[in-house]
């Protein structure tokens, strides 16, 4: 008798409570953030905040970064650092409990090839690094287990982020870690592939590479157009596989309805260049002013062909909140003692220094809670690409 094979999104949901158990027993996820904490704190330290007058310049920033990041374009590393101090790890344990609701819907990519995943607008990189850290600890927890399906995953991670001092930043803060962690994650150590959304266009970018592949292969055997678009395309893979992606993720980066229709053609492309079974990750605030966004996304999205919401979290889900009030917040309170304990022996006492110190008072109060929106494509085949 034939033995029919389960899809991969009702393999990863079977293998999630196991999993999850997993994960709890060994401190995984807690230790994985505890690392980061440790790492973040020690770059800053280390080889960020070192003078009093670049510290200076950092927290003039500060709340602004806090009250109008809609409004800054990150052109100067002042504000790249400003953004990362206030975000990187609490928006980092936020991609830990995304990656992990990825996994209870059956969404991260598990396939038998590389999965392929691009973000967009990574910033200071926290949704990248916890996608990365997530697949590290399934992998593991297959070894551990034994599930050759999680034993053999493997992925690549690239980014489209415009400013050129997030570029600096992940460039610098992911050579820290890769100094200092036995698995480095997979954020581009040379810098993502796409600078700026709005001129991507995947489908141009294909067919180029079969052009420049063609003339590769006349150049190198001499033989003619024809023939050598014949061996360019019966490659397998190739420039047909080009391009393709498992998840594209948009973490904080669509924060204005004006957005949505900026993007109507880069939505487009990214569409057509999902794998059959790929999806599109939306992240965002819950505040009234993403409604409108969230409507219009799902609108113009589901108009395009195999497009539909395969995921719309509801407002109590526990993946999608946590509170300072935990562990977490424990640790996130406990990184920022340290940092002030530092920038004191620097002499540090600017009026926007002061403020920042009052602010980081009141996180012991707070709760962030935030929005997942996952689209898919799939097309009438049995099984994803």
């Amino acid at each position: 008798m034939e033995t029919r094979r389960i899809s991969n999104t009702k393999f990863l949901i079977s293998k999630y409570e196991e999993f999850t158990i997993w994960e709890t027993e060994n401190k995984r996820v807690y230790d994985d953030f505890n690392e980061i904490c440790n790492l973040f704190e020690e770059f800053l330290v280390s080889n960020i905040l070192t003078d009093k007058h670049y510290c200076e310049e950092v927290f003039d920033r500060i709340i602004l970064v806090m009250e109008n990041c809609n409004d800054l374009h990150f052109d100067n590393e002042f504000e790249s650092v400003a953004y990362s101090l206030m975000h990187l790890l609490n928006r980092y344990h936020r991609a830990q409990l995304i990656s992990r609701l990825l996994v209870r819907e059956g969404l991260l990519p598990v396939r038998e090839k590389s999965s392929d995943i691009l973000e967009v607008g990574i910033g200071p990189g926290n949704m990248s690094l916890g996608v990365s850290d997530c697949y590290r600890s399934l992998k593991q927890f297959g070894e551990d287990k034994r599930i050759e399906k999680f034993i053999n995953l493997d992925f690549s991670l690239d980014y489209i982020e415009f400013s050129c001092a997030f570029r600096k930043w992940l460039h610098h803060f992911n050579e820290h870690i890769y100094g200092k962690r036995n698995e480095h994650t997979r954020i581009p150590y040379h810098l993502g592939s796409f600078n700026d959304v709005y001129k991507v266009d995947f489908q141009s970018l294909k067919l180029k590479y079969q052009q420049d592949l063609i003339e590769k292969y006349m150049e190198e055997y001499g033989c003619s157009k024809g023939d050598a678009q014949k061996i360019v395309d019966e490659e397998v893979g190739g420039w047909k596989d080009a391009y393709r992606y498992n998840l594209v993720i948009f973490s904080n980066f669509i924060t204005i309805s004006e957005q949505v229709s900026r993007l109507d053609h880069q939505l487009d492309s990214i569409c057509r260049a999902l794998r059959n079974g790929g999806s599109i990750l939306i992240v965002g605030g819950i505040g009234d002013n993403y409604i409108d966004i969230y409507k219009e996304l799902i609108k113009k999205i589901q108009k395009i062909p195999y497009m539909k919401v395969d995921f719309n979290s509801a407002e109590d889900d526990p993946l999608c909140s946590f509170s300072y009030n935990d562990i977490y917040g424990n640790r996130i309170d406990k990184f920022y003692q340290n940092l002030i304990a530092h920038l004191d022996s620097l002499d540090l006492d600017s009026n926007s220094y002061l403020e920042f110190r009052k602010e980081i008072t009141k996180l012991s109060d707070a709760k962030k809670t935030w929005k997942v929106i996952v689209f898919r494509k799939q097309l009438n085949k049995r099984f994803v690409d």
